[in-house]
């Protein structure tokens, strides 16, 4: 029987006992050179390059590493050749010297080196998604990357082009927006800075001329399918105000001001869910709906109260449910009562009853004339 070494028992390689060779501290050393790379972010090009080859000596040295930057410099020369240049230079950084980042498309998808199947494919829904909501730049950095997750059984199966994001009720139109318009607000909006802007508000006090000042971005709101910016002109309250409008835009060097008692849940509830209320002030109301059958499954699957309740309508049969749940009181509480047309009921409150009966009277008199 052959017989083991002690190192050979407790798993280890004979020769090892002093540390890490040579060999395998350049190869830490290169590992640790890869992870110092940050992603191509064409997002923030004017104002972010990547790392160079002094930063990337900084961060080696926070790993007890310490060598030479032409050492550095030949590491990062290997890599390139390693990925078929998944890793690219931008020689316009400037003083600073040449900076270098994971390039946005390579041909192993390497500029999202870190990610497994799992986020790769929450990405790629995430751009399904938004891609009726988020301007396109950003997706076409990442080209046809999904392509390369790696999956099991043949490489014939194209999994990507087998899933689909779709609207419920009536497709719209996205507005059109200027990706360089809106990179611009995206980018003094991330990077906290003020952005001079030039709007063309619907406002008729300014006659159609464009309102021209410099505003401080306090928060991003998406809804209904389009990019809101709430921001504040000079000393101003906050308001909002939509990419699309925006005619021109200049990030500047002075950072935001943002109001102390500015806070973006309650401003959302005051500009964004139509409150009934004129002083802007959103109210609870207890709802009681009586649905056909077919029509509630919606409302049974997406409940819109967290203390939703549902019962068979004695007085109906089986064809009708009874709904009560705690909502918030808004116009938009009747826009979506009102499209259920007459396949819901308001039972309670009555003053929400008498409102949408009210509502059914106008129809009628509308298509009797």
């Amino acid at each position: 029987m052959d017989k083991f070494t002690d190192d050979q028992k407790d798993g280890k390689v004979s020769g090892t006992k002093d540390g890490p060779n040579e060999q395998e501290l350049a190869i830490r050393r290169i590992l640790y050179v890869a992870e110092a790379l940050p992603p191509c972010m064409p997002l923030f090009r004017q104002h972010y390059r990547g790392a160079t080859v002094s930063d990337i000596e900084y961060y080696l040295g926070e790993k007890g590493i310490h060598v030479s930057r032409r050492t550095i410099q030949r590491d990062l020369d290997l890599i390139k050749r390693m990925f078929q240049d998944g890793i690219q230079e931008d020689k316009e950084r400037g003083p600073r010297g040449t900076a270098w980042c994971w390039a946005p498309v390579s041909p192993f998808g390497w500029h999202l080196p870190s990610l497994n199947i799992e986020t790769r494919l929450a990405l790629f829904l995430g751009r399904q998604i938004l891609s009726k909501t988020w301007p396109t730049f950003p997706f076409q950095e990442s080209g046809d990357s999904w392509k390369t997750i790696p999956m099991m059984g043949s490489t014939d199966w194209q999994w990507w082009t087998r899933i689909r994001v779709i609207d419920a009720g009536i497709p719209r139109i996205p507005p059109e927006m200027n990706d360089r318009i809106v990179q611009t607000l995206l980018t003094g909006y991330l990077l906290g800075k003020k952005i001079e802007i030039s709007y063309n508000t619907t406002d008729p006090a300014y006659a159609g001329q464009p309102l021209l000042g410099i505003i401080d971005p306090l928060g991003i709101v998406i809804r209904d399918g389009r990019l809101h910016m709430v921001c504040r002109f000079g000393t101003s309250t906050p308001r909002y105000i939509s990419f699309q409008r925006v005619g021109e835009a200049k990030i500047t060097a002075e950072s935001v001001s943002t109001p102390e008692d500015f806070n973006l849940d309650e401003f959302i509830q005051q500009e964004f869910l139509f409150p009934v209320d004129k002083q802007k002030r959103i109210s609870m109301l207890h709802v009681v709906l009586r649905f056909t059958k077919e029509a509630a499954r919606t409302v049974l699957e997406r409940p819109i109260g967290a203390d939703q309740e549902y019962r068979v309508d004695p007085n109906k049969g089986d064809g009708y449910l009874l709904v009560s749940a705690t909502v918030h009181d808004t116009k938009d509480l009747r826009w979506w009562i009102n499209g259920y047309g007459p396949s819901v009921e308001v039972l309670e409150p009555q003053s929400l009853r008498e409102e949408v009966m009210e509502n059914a009277r106008h129809m009628l008199e509308m298509y009797s004339s």
